[in-house]
């Protein structure tokens, strides 16, 4: 389909209405023989070739609250849009994505954990790649893990790293963390010193959420999957992220536009891993496969994809999976949910 360009001739009939485009981090530099999170990277050039190939390509390129906006008037769109979201405030978001955006006038979601911002937050998934490119072996035997793996290369490296992650992702989050603390302590690594060097911190989300292109997302307290946690704690995670967000960047919602009250252009949307209700939000952005819009809430779901390309039952956002297909050129996504 691909090769034949038919993808490209049956798009128009094809396609949904839209994309949501997740990133993580946005870095210049050539890929490393052992960087098993790589796959949450993309450069800026690879930015900058994406925004100007979609806009050769006629896409509108929209905020989340106006992708909301059209997709609650319930008619599809006379042109293909595509909306951009960056996860977890990584500071390269300001120093190398921010200037890409702004060149193009493009506005985009940064989702932010509070914990991250405090500095306090586990970068755990990156913390196990740091821990594994400094050790020579771990032994993982405990409590049912992958057993004791070799670290003497790259791709030993590698084969270890995804044994351990999807082991982790299997078991308890509290207790993965554990797991990956303790690693970390062996291997002489500051897993909360990592999240500091990383992530933004308050006054650099302020200066880059002053910005009217720029929507502040909530993305919990903690980082936590979500659909792994109970009613209750799901809701004391989204209601803390987003009180302190509203405290620290002087935000307040307002139901009738979205957008704050006493003048300024933020906006204030909420990214959650499983649909949930959160206090009068109106915005959700999930993984989960399911209906965008959902016509008896005042919130409207909108379901965020990097691959596959699938299309939702109604008023589909597809999958702009082709697009990174063309400029990867092996197909990887350009990201993981973490």
């Amino acid at each position: 389909m691909h090769a034949s360009r038919a993808a490209h001739c049956l798009a128009p009939f094809a396609r949904g209405d839209g994309a949501i485009v997740m990133l993580h981090q946005v870095l210049p530099g050539a890929p490393q023989p052992f960087e098993p999170n790589r796959i949450l990277r993309v450069t800026p050039e690879f930015l900058d070739q994406t925004i100007r190939q979609v806009i050769e390509q006629g896409y509108d390129l929209l905020s989340l609250d106006e992708v909301a906006d059209r997709l609650a008037m319930g008619t599809p769109s006379t042109r293909p849009y595509l909306c951009f979201t960056l996860d977890d405030g990584y500071r390269d978001n300001l120093v190398h994505a921010y200037p890409v955006f702004k060149r193009y006038g493009v506005p985009f979601t940064i989702y932010v954990p509070t914990d991250y911002i405090d500095g306090t937050g586990e970068l755990w998934w990156l913390a196990l790649e740091k821990a594994l490119s400094v050790l020579d072996h771990v032994d993982m035997t405990a409590e049912g893990g992958p057993g004791d793996l070799p670290l003497s290369c790259a791709r030993s490296r590698d084969k270890a790293y995804h044994a351990i992650y999807w082991w982790l992702r299997g078991m308890d989050e509290t207790v993965a963390r554990r797991v990956v603390r303790d690693l970390c302590r062996v291997a002489g690594i500051d897993e909360t010193g990592l999240c500091r060097d990383l992530i933004m911190d308050w006054d650099e989300l302020r200066r880059i959420a002053a910005d009217p292109l720029v929507t502040i997302g909530a993305h919990t307290r903690r980082h936590y999957a979500l659909a792994r946690l109970g009613a209750g704690a799901v809701r004391v995670e989204m209601s803390e992220g987003l009180a302190r967000l509203e405290r620290e960047v002087k935000m307040r919602q307002s139901p009738a536009d979205r957008r704050v009250e006493d003048g300024g252009q933020y906006v204030i949307n909420v990214r959650v891993f499983a649909p949930q209700r959160c206090g009068d939000l109106l915005i959700a952005v999930s993984l989960v496969v399911q209906p965008v819009a959902n016509e008896t809430a005042q919130m409207v779901e909108i379901a965020q994809y990097q691959v596959p390309n699938r299309r939702f039952a109604r008023r589909g956002v597809e999958v702009f999976r082709r697009l990174v297909e063309e400029r990867i050129g092996d197909g990887r996504k350009a990201g993981q949910m973490v």
